[in-house]
């Protein structure tokens, strides 16, 4: 019986995972077969007595252990070598632990037999307190991890201040601080993990803004995938005369700290300016804003589709990206290599960045913007790139990535992993006909991080999340096609008021993107 209550100790946190994405209907079907399980094999032992249904207990609860483990690790992406190397603290602790006690009874039986009961149990409660706290202490950090390390951080107001220092005397907290890391490197500014860059603008041409995008699937996405929400800031750059909106909507979206600048504070010398360019621009100059090494361009098109935190981002604490051959975008990279004025050769089928979202470095965008200046011999050089865009289709990871191979850092700076940092729905063929299937098995089967469906697809977000994000499966579906058939209606509307009296259209247009709903 003691045995099948440590099994499950562990149900909590495994069904919590499930929970929090949508795996509810799996972990009900292994609550179902564990009742089976547990029913069956009770039946059977009750004629051994109490011995038999706790040998039922134990063997239905071993496999419910068995069940919601395999879930979990299926989830988080893991494996079983670690999710039981996660387990040596709790199995070292359990054997000093049992051996313990073993000893403790046959001395206590041997030397107190005549004592009280009562008595017996507090010897026994004061030596396990003693044993256990002992092995807090000066357990080696090899067999104990960084779980204890982690206990006192997060509950050092309750814990008595002299037990923790006690505790940081044997254990100095400079290996607590390299154990907390979220990454393993020596540079400090990567452990802060990175920040998010998200440039939004309200005015649209489309049914859903970028603001309907964000707060209904980009920011839950994060929400409900993001691991360690203290570890990533959200800098989202609008347009000054949105600012005041966008705070008072993201204010109830999101627990993730934010800030948020108009692009007039950014790049003050464009105010006034428009565009795809420009919105390249934002994410190039935000490196002058940003505090982490390195930071993640998003769209509002971006999804997050399973749990994921810093250390996913990063193979060998490089950052992962997005690799596509050069011919995908082939006058893209000329354009840039034109810019740069730059004698570095490629061919169409060599390996190079893709686009949002990507992992770019701080000090490698600011030393971009600068060699740009002076190569061509301007001053500004925001200005010179959005004056040249028209006739030079430039982008800002072509021109970041060609840079790059220029200085010949980018096997030293990024990961050539398989690791695939996102999937993307760029056009209707893309979903082969069958949308819900398709995005159903990006979400279910696909290895990349990030799902990306072209906002230019114009499909009202909240079907999206109906059938992405939301905790209710079984009625995923029917809201599917409810968004989507309100979304027709809404579109319909828009094209028949718009050729009837643009001003009217406008007027209504206009409330019915700035409305909450």
């Amino acid at each position: 019986m003691a045995l099948a209550g440590i099994l499950r100790t562990t149900l909590p946190y495994s069904g919590a995972l499930a929970q929090a994405t949508g795996k509810v209907y799996i972990e009900a079907f292994q609550q179902f077969i564990y009742f089976l399980i547990l029913g069956g094999c009770a039946l059977y032992a009750v004629r051994f007595g109490i011995e038999g249904i706790a040998v039922a207990i134990l063997v239905a609860s071993l496999w419910l252990f068995a069940a919601q483990s395999w879930l979990a690790i299926k989830i988080i992406v893991s494996t079983w070598k670690e999710f039981f190397k996660a387990m040596i603290p709790g199995f070292a602790n359990l054997i000093l632990m049992l051996v313990t006690n073993l000893i403790l009874f046959f001395l206590i039986e041997k030397f107190f037999y005549n004592f009280p009961n009562e008595f017996k149990l507090i010897i026994t409660v004061i030596v396990n307190a003693i044993i256990f706290l002992s092995a807090l202490v000066f357990m080696p950090a090899s067999i104990k991890g960084d779980t204890f390390d982690w206990l006192l951080e997060k509950y050092k107001d309750i814990i008595p201040l002299p037990f923790t220092k006690f505790y940081y005397s044997f254990n100095p907290k400079e290996t607590v601080a390299q154990t907390k890391s979220v990454l393993t490197s020596g540079d400090k500014s990567l452990s802060k993990c990175l920040t998010a860059v998200l440039p939004l603008k309200i005015q649209s041409n489309q049914v859903s803004t970028d603001l309907d995008r964000a707060s209904i699937l980009l920011f839950p996405s994060f929400e409900k995938f993001w691991m360690d929400k203290e570890s990533l800031e959200f800098l989202i750059i609008v347009p000054a005369s949105d600012k005041n909106l966008v705070e008072k909507r993201l204010r109830n979206v999101t627990s993730f700290p934010v800030r948020i600048v108009s692009d007039d504070e950014l790049i003050p010398n464009l105010n006034g300016t428009s565009g795809w360019y420009k919105q390249q621009i934002l994410k190039l100059e935000a490196a002058n804003w940003v505090e982490t090494k390195c930071f993640i361009t998003l769209d509002v098109d971006n999804i997050l589709i399973k749990p994921t935190g810093c250390r996913d981002l990063f193979s060998n604490n490089k950052p992962i990206f997005r690799q596509e051959p050069a011919s995908l975008h082939y006058t893209w990279w000329l354009a840039s290599k034109k810019i740069l004025k730059s004698n570095i050769s490629f061919d169409q089928n060599e390996l190079m960045l893709g686009v949002t979202p990507e992992i770019l470095y701080k000090d490698v965008c600011i030393e971009l913007l600068k060699d740009i200046a002076s190569r061509n011999f301007v001053s500004d050089p925001l200005k010179f790139l959005l004056s040249i865009s028209s006739s030079v289709p430039w982008t800002e990871y072509t021109l970041y990535w060609l840079y790059l191979m220029e200085k010949d850092l980018t096997n030293e700076l990024y990961s050539f992993s398989e690791s695939d940092l996102y999937q993307g729905i760029w056009v209707n063929e893309d979903f082969g006909g069958a949308r819900i299937k398709t995005l159903r098995s990006i979400v279910n089967k696909s290895n990349s991080i990030f799902l990306v469906v072209q906002s230019t697809l114009d499909l009202d977000p909240r079907s999206l999340y109906a059938l992405i994000l939301s905790p209710y499966k079984i009625i995923s579906v029917p809201m599917f096609y409810f968004y989507l058939f309100i979304s027709f209606l809404k579109s319909l509307k828009f094209k028949i008021l718009k050729k009837i009296t643009p001003k009217f259209y406008k007027t209504v247009y206009n409330y019915i993107v700035n409305s909450k709903q």
